[in-house]
């Protein structure tokens, strides 16, 4: 199972349009500074954060009265893939793995994203948690989840670039800015591991390094410690 927003796809879309694009239509819309805008706005949503409702652009539509889906279509160029994510999309495709996208992307957001990008077309199945009811933080989604689709706890890993704690299977947290060429390295779960991603100001230095990705294998406190056998574009 893979996230799409920070795993799949490039984050800074997301980062412009609630950062950046949105407070300055609210600014606009309202005659007030962009400061003050943004200092509004991230008080908004950080009461949100967490909960469906922070993911929904029809809540963000009708609380700030901005056609929220048509300021993110307005800037649908900026909507990419993260470097070597689609090469690593069309790899594990023509393997035998079952693969699912897992998001709390909004529909419409999802079906933006996926007009630019076609990701929909490397999944066997595309799950938001707007279909469910609860963001992928509550327990109650992954239940739901593992009713509809029947996935296999002891074989399934879930790809983000956050820690969900209520996740009911292992855990690939990322870290960086490209995927790397299919050659994951599993770390053993008795090793330390960092517990959030890094900073925005980390990963947009003024004179960034090229980074691959790292993943950071978490593992559900009732599984029994050891490694789990990684199975990614055939390799065992």
């Amino acid at each position: 199972m893979l996230d799409m927003d920070g795993t799949v796809l490039d984050l800074a879309y997301d980062n412009y349009m609630w950062l950046t694009h949105v407070p300055e239509r609210y600014a606009e819309k309202h005659g007030m500074s962009l400061t003050d805008a943004r200092n509004y706005l991230f008080g908004k949503y950080g009461a949100m954060q967490g909960e469906l409702s922070w993911y929904c652009l029809d809540h963000w539509s009708e609380r700030l009265e901005l056609d929220v889906i048509q300021l993110h279509r307005n800037e649908h160029h900026r909507i990419d893939y993260l470097p070597g994510a689609r090469e690593f999309l069309e790899t594990v495709r023509k393997s035998h793995v079952r693969l699912l996208l897992v998001t709390n992307s909004h529909p419409d957001t999802l079906e933006l994203k996926d007009e630019v990008t076609g990701l929909t077309q490397f999944f066997d199945g595309i799950h938001s948690s707007h279909t469910y009811g609860y963001a992928k933080e509550r327990r109650e989604f992954w239940q739901a989840l593992q009713e509809e689709t029947r996935f296999d706890t002891r074989s399934t890993m879930f790809v983000s670039m956050t820690v969900t704690r209520s996740c009911r299977v292992p855990q690939v947290t990322v870290f960086g800015t490209s995927w790397p060429s299919l050659d994951p390295i599993l770390l053993h779960p008795k090793e330390t591991a960092p517990t959030s991603s890094p900073s925005m100001a980390s990963t947009n230095s003024a004179n960034p390094s090229p980074r691959r990705l790292q993943l950071v294998f978490f593992f559900p406190g009732r599984l029994r410690a050891g490694r789990l056998p990684l199975f990614l574009a055939g390799r065992r």
